[in-house]
């Protein structure tokens, strides 16, 4: 356990979380042939082969009915009659209010859901997925074209009767316990959806070519997303217009706090991670970002704005518009990243405030390695940050400071910068200590107010006025 004093951060890795859940192989079972719709209270298997079966919309094909149920899918592919992915409706596998629910092995495709495990007045809880292929759920029709980008095509983040309207390849709702594994879900709009859930586990699943969210939550808490592959998960994006209309491989909205996002890959994805909160919504917080690449987004490999409480640490952001843009940020870290080749910024951070960014190497930047900064005249201030030991190399400008107060930049190192520090008008309290400039013919330090930079005795470099 690593903890940061003063700036209201823990620092926590664990792993293991000591969960039971039903075991993956269980023993022989009865075995049915799949006829059309049918209910199941006991465990089952269906004999492998393909069967083709529609329903209406809030139908399921198979529904499952009691507690403890394990359901045998291996060899099977079920799949609806559905030819666009517009037409996808119902569900292909069901449960409300049950507990210790199993599904393994398998392929479901062609439904609004492929698969819906959802909690009822009871205390449902401990279901598993393990090894199923639910591909090919329900995607809206796009509108945007090569040379033309339509607005209809942005999905709303903030509506979870919107989100139930996509679909997804599984759909997690008002569960506490679940374990996911090796699930596959492609070429649809979502992979994994939860939803009010808690303490689940999503692992080693791919959910990758996907229009919408590779995995979203929404107002789910406590849970761990581990070691998933959720790339290129994108929409609104042609060489002609560049939007992403609120895409992203990995998705927080709506007080989904405290879980732990680590070692997966969510690359060329509309946003890699993004969390937000609607405007009379919760604030997501106290969540872990480590060991992920969100890398070549054409936006933000990490976004997480309106929240606090949040750590980023040794993650990959190369290559995309931002590396991390975390506006109205308060009391969050960032550490140990590695941000190269932004095409503006490597972190922006506007209005935020009580944020310690430290030992990061941010190189390439083709605006500003760190640009903290208010704007507008929203009220929130910007302020109260420590930019410790980070590396800062041939970045346009090392560290931007714009209407900014209270920022201590510490041990860092400038290489290469066409200009080290520029602190803007409306800044102020901007201290400096054993800051290390490379090659020493480099501008150190730019300010607009001179008195706005504090130099103690392990910093002494001339301020020079901004250029004209």
């Amino acid at each position: 356990m690593h903890m940061l004093l003063g700036f209201g951060v823990l620092l926590i890795v664990m792993l293991g979380n000591n969960r039971s859940y039903a075991q993956e192989q269980p023993p022989a079972l009865p075995s049915l042939k799949l006829s059309g719709r049918m209910t199941i209270t006991h465990s089952t298997r269906i004999e492998p082969g393909e069967y083709h079966v529609d329903v209406p919309e809030g139908q399921a094909v198979i529904e499952i009915a009691a507690d403890d149920v394990v359901l045998d899918m291996t060899g099977v592919t079920l799949e609806s009659t559905a030819e666009q992915p517009w037409e996808r409706v119902g569900i292909g596998i069901h449960a409300k209010g049950y507990s210790h629910i199993s599904i393994l092995g398998g392929a479901i495709h062609g439904y609004r859901f492929n698969i819906m495990l959802e909690g009822g007045t009871g205390s449902a809880s401990e279901a598993q997925v393990v090894g199923t292929d639910v591909s090919g759920s329900r995607a809206q029709r796009l509108l945007s074209t090569v040379t033309h980008s339509d607005d209809r095509d942005w999905v709303d983040i903030f509506d979870l009767e919107a989100w139930e309207s996509y679909g997804a390849g599984l759909y997690l709702k008002s569960l506490s316990g679940a374990w996911i594994k090796n699930l596959v879900a492609h070429d649809a709009q979502n992979g994994i959806m939860l939803a009010h859930t808690v303490h689940a586990t999503v692992e080693q699943c791919d959910l990758s070519r996907n229009s919408g969210w590779g995995i979203a939550l929404y107002g789910s808490s406590g849970n761990d997303l581990l070691k998933n592959q959720a790339d290129n998960d994108v929409r609104c994006e042609s060489a002609a217009y560049s939007r992403g209309c609120d895409s992203a491989g990995i998705l927080l909205m709506e007080g989904s706090n405290r879980n732990r996002i680590i070692g997966n890959s969510f690359t060329h994805s509309g946003d890699g991670f993004f969390l937000s909160k609607s405007p009379t919504g919760a604030a997501s917080e106290g969540n872990y970002v480590a060991f992920n690449d969100g890398s070549y987004s054409p936006h933000n490999s990490f976004e997480a704005v309106f929240t606090r409480a949040n750590q980023f640490y040794h993650n990959l952001a190369d290559h995309s518009d931002y590396g991390f843009w975390v506006s109205f940020s308060r009391d969050s870290a960032i550490l140990d990243n590695h941000i190269e080749g932004s095409k503006r910024d490597g972190i922006a951070v506007e209005h935020g405030e009580g944020n310690l960014f430290a030992r990061n190497l941010i190189r390439a930047s083709g605006a500003a390695g760190i640009h903290l900064f208010q704007s507008g005249s929203a009220p929130d201030p910007s302020r109260n940050y420590a930019l410790l030991q980070n590396s800062l190399e041939k970045n346009r400008v090392g560290i931007l400071v714009n209407r900014t107060e209270d920022v201590t930049i510490t041990d860092n190192t400038f290489a290469d910068e066409a200009l080290g520090i520029k602190v803007e008008a409306g800044s102020r309290e901007v201290r400096l200590h054993n800051n290390h400039f490379a090659p020493t013919s480099t501008v150190a330090i730019e300010s607009a107010d001179p008195k706005a930079v504090i130099q103690d005795q392990g910093q002494s470099q001339e301020v020079h006025p901004p250029a004209k």
